[in-house]
């Protein structure tokens, strides 16, 4: 028997979503600012949803306001597609992956996913995914057609090393060296980036996949080094290689890599509070890293600020403030100033800072133990309306600008000023020539208010303390002494906000201040459009489409709805699915008392 299947241009993707986003530009690398999340986690927390009823990407989207407000122009999301079992599957972080084609029907369709995208760009915020291609799930499609390692060319033993390929092993083990799985992953990149038009990768545990440069097509280096070359280098693609690999970056079209020394010498400070200051500038604020065990191991540096992707906690580990006071016994007050000062090496060093989710409003993010380390964490947005949430959003926001703003962070060349050992403060600055922006730091590490003496300043003139615009005028290049509180970083610029072009801040949640329906956009439209309302307090939402004789069409919206933005498309046909005719047709808005209508013409 022959079975043949015929599906549409845009390949099992398919679908009559239309894509609004014009003159969208990646923001560069220097640039970039990534937020790491879960989206279960993230809108679940938002929403109040349980486990089983978590947060989706059309959630997401409606709090693409909050994070345009912190100021980030990248979002990470953990693993998007098919987990778990075959279909929906309630919480999980998503690394229990089935296949490399399908999205987790749990957060939404492809149509959510694009308009998700779709969104974002119009905020000029980035979309990388998390990509897992180490291996596959047990139930996945791929394994079930012929579960047998040794006669599915796409899968391998653990015990079958490759080259520069880490002995842990997750799940069914991919082959990276056979011209299937390299086929595989190469289209499977080419969908996110054609079709969904995603804007870079997170490729998860990389260290598990190998590379070698005898042979370049095979490993990391044959689908990397081929998206690199078909796309000029312009797809972020960004490794999980633990231990960090330098080398790796550099003999591949990879762009960046998680800065291991980065985290584990801040984590390690956070805990113990004996590293070093030379460990500091060396592996915290520069391009040093650990010594890997790749072949090549060289070079060991990073080439440049590009490069790392520098990070205090990630979804793998306990954020800060939690690990200080539940292992730690650091007082609670403690341990948030403290996030705040380890903080501040994310923005002022080389390589490029990433967030994790609900850390910028102090929340405790952890587990007591491994059992509870994947369990359903929804982010707590309760922190976000006490003082100690808003102080610590504030802080996050006021770093995350000056480095987007400021060329002196992102374009300057990092200048190590002093090492007071003694008082554990370090003083550091950028300066960038073309521009003479200058950025000035001093870190104290220590418990106490510390003051020290003959500190190396980049230039004499007015200054400019980032966070609250208060002005300091250093007389000389050498200041002859300065007091720095306990556990803090005092951070200036020789540029004021008004003259680096810092916009001004935002309402926190930019929460609508009245109901409002919105123009659907496009309009006259084929065969779809968005319309977008807006909701100030939570109230039960009506949205329906009506016929031009008072004929109801279709229902688009009917529930309670939290505040927020809620974009929602129609695609021109009526309640039982079916295609209408063209002609003039209206969308009516209705929560409590509150009724609007917009007038919307189908053109077929």
């Amino acid at each position: 028997m022959n079975i043949s299947i015929t599906i549409g241009p845009a390949g099992l993707t398919d679908d009559d979503y239309t894509w609004k986003t014009q003159n969208y530009q990646r923001p560069p690398l220097n640039k970039l600012i990534i937020y790491e999340l879960n989206v279960g986690e993230f809108g679940g927390g938002y929403y109040n949803r349980t486990s089983s009823q978590q947060g989706t990407l059309s959630d997401l989207m409606t709090l693409l306001p909050y994070l345009d407000s912190l100021g980030v122009n990248a979002i990470e999301v953990m693993p998007i597609n098919d987990y778990g079992a075959v279909g929906r599957s309630g919480h999980s972080w998503g690394y229990d992956i089935n296949s490399y084609f399908a999205l987790e029907p749990g957060y939404g369709t492809p149509r959510d996913f694009k308009a998700l995208v779709d969104a974002a760009h119009a905020r000029g915020i980035a979309i990388i995914v998390d990509a897992v291609f180490n291996h596959l799930n047990d139930t996945s499609p791929l394994w079930q057609m012929q579960p047998d390692e040794d006669v599915n060319p796409y899968f391998k033993r653990c015990n079958d090393l490759r080259p520069n390929e880490d002995q842990l092993c997750f799940f069914r083990d991919m082959d990276h060296w056979t011209n299937e799985t390299q086929e595989l992953i190469y289209e499977t990149l080419k969908m996110w980036i054609d079709v969904y038009k995603v804007d870079g990768f997170r490729y998860d545990y990389t260290q598990g996949i190998g590379w070698t440069l005898s042979d370049t097509t095979k490993g990391i280096l044959g689908w990397a080094n081929k998206i690199a070359s078909e796309y000029n280098g312009s797809i972020y693609q960004i490794a999980e290689h633990l231990p960090e690999s330098p080398a790796l970056l550099y003999y591949s079209g990879l762009t960046s890599g998680w800065h291991d020394s980065f985290r584990d010498e801040v984590f390690d400070e956070a805990r113990f509070r004996n590293r070093s200051l030379s460990n500091i500038e060396n592996l915290v604020l520069d391009l040093g890293a650990y010594q890997g065990n790749d072949v090549p191991s060289s070079p060991n540096r990073y080439a440049n600020r590009t490069e790392p992707v520098n990070a205090t906690v990630t979804h793998d580990e306990q954020t800060l403030i939690y690990e200080m006071n539940t292992f730690q016994s650091v007082s609670l007050d403690e341990a948030i100033q403290r996030d705040k000062l380890y903080a501040t090496f994310m923005f002022t060093s080389l390589g490029m800072p990433m967030l994790w989710q609900g850390m910028e409003l102090s929340e405790p993010r952890g587990w007591l133990n491994d059992g509870l380390k994947l369990s359903y964490r929804p982010v707590q947005w309760s922190y976000l309306s006490t003082p100690r949430g808003k102080s610590h959003f504030e802080y996050y926001r006021w770093l995350i600008r000056q480095r987007r703003y400021n060329p002196a962070l992102f374009n300057g060349a990092l200048r190590k000023l002093k090492q007071y050992n003694t008082e554990k403060v370090l003083v550091w600055g950028f300066d960038d020539a073309a521009t003479n922006s200058k950025v000035m730091v001093l870190s104290n590490l220590s418990g106490a208010s510390q003051t020290v003496t003959s500190v190396p300043w980049l230039a004499v003139g007015v200054w400019y303390d980032i966070f609250d615009q208060t002005a300091y005028t250093a007389s000389d290049t050498v200041v002859t002494s300065f007091t720095i509180p306990a556990y803090t970083a005092r951070v200036f610029s020789n540029r004021s906000n008004t003259s680096l072009g810092i916009p001004g801040s935002k309402e926190l949640s930019e929460v609508p201040k009245q109901f409002s329906l919105h123009q659907n956009y496009p309009n006259p439209f084929n065969p779809s459009t968005t319309i977008q309302y807006e909701v100030p307090s939570e109230s039960f939402v009506s949205l329906k489409i009506y016929g031009i004789l008072g004929n109801e069409i279709a229902t688009l919206e009917e529930g309670y709805r939290k505040e927020g933005y809620y974009p929602v498309q129609w695609n021109g046909r009526n309640q039982a699915g079916r295609e209408v005719a063209s002609g003039i047709y209206f969308a009516r808005l209705q929560a409590g008392t509150f009724l609007q209508v917009k007038k919307m013409i189908l053109l077929r």
